[in-house]
């Protein structure tokens, strides 16, 4: 049986925010199994994911609920996670917390690569394009989730994750 129904939104790796167009039996290769058959909101493409996945095999998210967000906002700033100061190692580290999915996380590469920006820019200098990258994955994928599940335009989405962030500071 499907965790989800047709017609819901959900989060799937990274292909955004999707709609659940249809869960069929679909056959690939040798065997027939039950697939979500998604559509991507905000990009070209449908994505079949298998109904029944292995553990390791990512499935499609909930949208979270502004509550849920709120959470990961409080989460990201009371994290226990460390910046690196080894610029190789923590690139390593940061796109591994980039794969893992995890908002709260995400939250926080935000929140510490947006601070070493503004560090950075008033001395004149710039982020390494590693880290320029890792931010604007980041930002692409919370943005567009939280701007579905908050009803705000994505420009006001990292504007307002940051001001929470501040008002709890």
């Amino acid at each position: 049986m499907s965790e989800f129904q047709k017609g819901e939104h959900v989060v799937y790796k990274n292909n955004g925010v999707c709609l659940i167009e249809d869960i069929r039996p679909l056959s690939f290769g040798t065997s027939q199994r039950e697939y979500y058959v998604l559509r991507r909101l905000n990009q070209e493409g449908t994505v079949y994911v298998p109904v029944e996945n292995n553990e390791s095999a990512p499935k499609p998210q909930r949208i979270p609920t502004e509550k849920e967000i709120q959470a990961c906002i409080d989460q990201a700033e009371h994290s226990d996670l460390k910046w690196i100061e080894n610029s190789k190692l923590r690139i390593v580290a940061l796109d591994k917390l980039l794969a893992s999915g995890d908002r709260a996380s995400i939250l926080w590469i935000i929140k510490m690569l947006t601070a070493k920006k503004k560090e950075e820019e008033s001395r004149n200098k710039r982020l390494c394009s590693n880290e320029e990258r890792i931010l604007t994955a980041a930002e692409k994928l919370i943005t567009e989730e939280f701007s579905f599940a908050l009803k705000l335009p994505q420009e006001q989405v990292i504007p307002y994750i940051l001001k929470q962030i501040k008002k709890q500071g």
